[in-house]
């Protein structure tokens, strides 16, 4: 437990240091304008991520993956970053926005880098892909 809070504690502290690379104007749209238009897209990204978490942990609370199994964890968080990636998508085209804007708007909703968080679903979706492959 000490070292989950350390963990973010560090998580945090971290993303102070970065927040500084957040875009504040993007294809001349200031931030506040970027969040107004993608206000679903963003709540939907978020909502969908932690429902994927959450059914990560629901796989070691049914008992279908052992608690020193990693696998679990990544499928849980590699369905979420799926799902809020899809719904961004989705959403942006459905409303015919700009699907660029709408990630750049996800990320300054996040208050982090572009790169920070788009490497984090990166080695996250690694992490899925390889949990789904070692499953057959």
């Amino acid at each position: 437990m000490i070292s989950g809070i350390v963990g973010g504690m560090l998580g945090v502290i971290f993303c102070a240091l970065l927040a500084r690379w957040v875009p504040l104007v993007f294809n001349g749209k200031t931030r506040s304008q970027l969040l107004d238009e993608n206000r679903l897209s963003i709540v939907l990204a978020n909502i969908s991520f932690l429902s994927g978490i959450l059914s990560g942990i629901a796989l070691y609370f049914y008992n279908v993956f052992q608690n020193n199994d990693w696998r679990g964890l990544f499928i849980g968080a590699g369905s979420g970053v799926l799902s809020a990636i899809f719904f961004i998508l989705a959403i942006t085209l459905m409303r015919r926005g700009d699907v660029k804007e709408a990630y750049v708007a996800y990320a300054v909703s996040q208050n982090a880098p572009l790169i920070v968080i788009y490497s984090i679903f990166a080695i996250i979706l690694a992490g899925f892909f390889s949990a789904i492959f070692s499953l057959f």
